[in-house]
């Protein structure tokens, strides 16, 4: 596991990236985020969390305000990561904390000669949607599903 200090808010902060979820900090509120979007019926939230993937995350006053969990490396597609899940607390939402994980998150990847990140948001979420349009993010493609 890695860690850099940051500054948020002219308040010392502390970022973190680590090859699994498993004994961090962010496994309970991932879980927790994953727990509320089922109970709203995002049905597809709970497979996207396993131990296995990498998570980079931001404290502040050791509380988790921000994470990205993440597969490095797709296995057909050597140089593609792809974000499974990602969220910002509530109180910190429009201060620009995305951007920041964000710029780590990117720099992360390019050390490990990663050139794509993929995402998908589900169609209600319009505010995520709204954030990865900011940072560059491009809608190539959607998915249909139909109940039967």
């Amino acid at each position: 596991m890695k860690s850099k200090d940051i500054i948020i808010n002219d308040k010392s902060a502390k970022i973190f990236i680590a090859d699994s979820l498993l004994m961090t900090p962010v496994v309970s509120v991932a879980y927790r985020a994953a727990a509320d979007l089922i109970d709203k019926g995002h049905s597809l939230a709970d497979p996207f969390i396993r131990r296995d993937h990498n998570v980079i995350w931001i404290e502040l006053d050791r509380q988790v305000i921000s994470y990205i969990i993440y597969d490095k490396v797709i296995p057909e597609v050597k140089d593609l990561a792809y974000i499974r899940m990602s969220w910002v607390h509530q109180d910190f939402r429009g201060k620009g904390i995305r951007s920041i994980i964000e710029d780590h998150f990117i720099e992360e990847l390019q050390l490990h000669e990663i050139k794509y990140v993929e995402t998908e948001t589900h169609v209600d979420n319009i505010s995520i949607d709204r954030s990865y349009e900011k940072l560059g993010y491009k809608k190539v493609y959607y998915r249909r599903f139909k109940k039967i």
